[in-house]
């Protein structure tokens, strides 16, 4: 299978430079309204004292996960109150966290992914969506930067590194459509037969080549992988080296796109 990647990205999401901006404003707002200042703030949280400020003034356009979380903890409060809830842009498409969603039929061979009921949304809007764009053939392009924060489903609760992405691209049709939130499990070892986000290499501006497949199986040289709906001239299952893989991350449910 081709890895490589479409020279234009059909993006789905805001812009990295208006969502630091929101994120900017957002933050100053709660500080404004707490009466914190940025250098003792993040000397409270563990962090360097230059962390905040360095965002604030334009000079980074992005806080880690790691630091929102340390400042999360030293509040007491969920992320998405801090730095708000950024809301996906071009594409449109929002988490549909509902019991029960019209789905289309699925062939046996394809079964459709797990549905987090809506009483299983047990935590804060904590979990992280990452950002992700069109690739290339069968491909997707993921960012480690969060456009917003979503409820916490129950397979997610305690795992500290969970995240979520929206699905790009029809590969997947009918167990994943465009728009489909997948929610993964990044340190639960995946098993033959479970669907899987393989990240590979980085490629430009933080971002890595990924793909939603069905595991078929793996070893140590390379993994085979089952597609439903495979691009035209493209075999329904086929095999990435190892070398090229950074993760094989296990999908533990979806929330439908809005319809």
């Amino acid at each position: 299978m081709m890895l490589s990647h479409a020279g234009v990205m059909h993006a789905i999401i805001p812009s990295m430079s208006d969502l630091a901006e929101k994120r900017r404003a957002a933050l100053r707002r709660y500080m404004e309204q707490h009466g914190l200042k940025p250098s003792s703030w993040a000397k409270a949280a563990g962090l360097s004292v230059n962390a905040l400020n360095n965002f604030l003034n334009g000079s980074t356009q992005s806080l880690s996960q790691g630091t929102l979380e340390k400042l999360s903890a030293e509040r007491g409060e969920p992320i998405s109150a801090i730095i708000g809830d950024p809301v996906v842009g071009t594409g449109g498409f929002m988490v549909a966290a509902k019991a029960e969603v019209e789905r289309r039929p699925a062939p046996a061979s394809a079964p459709m992914a797990q549905q987090p009921r809506a009483e299983g949304l047990v935590g804060d809007k904590d979990l992280p969506v990452y950002a992700s764009a069109q690739g290339g053939s069968g491909m997707m392009l993921i960012s480690y930067e969060p456009i917003e924060w979503v409820k916490r489903p129950e397979p997610l609760f305690g795992v500290p590194k969970g995240f979520a992405v929206y699905v790009v691209g029809d590969s997947m049709i009918p167990a994943y459509e465009q728009g489909d939130n997948i929610l993964v499990h990044p340190t639960k070892p995946p098993l033959p037969g479970d669907d899987v986000l393989v990240v590979l290499g980085a490629i430009e501006d933080g971002m890595h080549e990924a793909m939603v497949k069905r595991l078929v199986r793996m070893d140590s040289r390379r993994l085979k992988l089952r597609q439903w709906n495979p691009p035209p001239g493209e075999e329904q299952e086929f095999d990435v080296d190892r070398v090229d893989v950074v993760g094989v991350h296990l999908i533990v449910g979806k929330y439908n796109k809005r319809r």
